[in-house]
């Protein structure tokens, strides 16, 4: 089961910060690839929404860690 994280626009400043430590800490992922495409997170934004999703709870729980507030 994955776990996600929604962003307002208010935090669109930091994407490319958090999308480059998603690369470094937790590896292969980014703007909506398929879990097929071995991406273990992915990022979709929308209406100045931006969601992070995790393929496992241990990925999830470190972003939330490092990002979340």
């Amino acid at each position: 089961m994955s776990s996600q994280i929604t962003f307002d626009k208010n935090r669109y400043h930091q994407h490319r910060e958090m999308e480059e430590w998603c690369y470094a800490h937790i590896g292969p992922g980014g703007w909506r690839p398929s879990p097929a495409d071995g991406g273990l997170w992915s990022i979709e934004s929308m209406f100045g929404m931006t969601t992070f999703t995790f393929q496992n709870g241990r990925d999830y729980t470190m972003f939330l860690l490092r990002w979340g507030s």
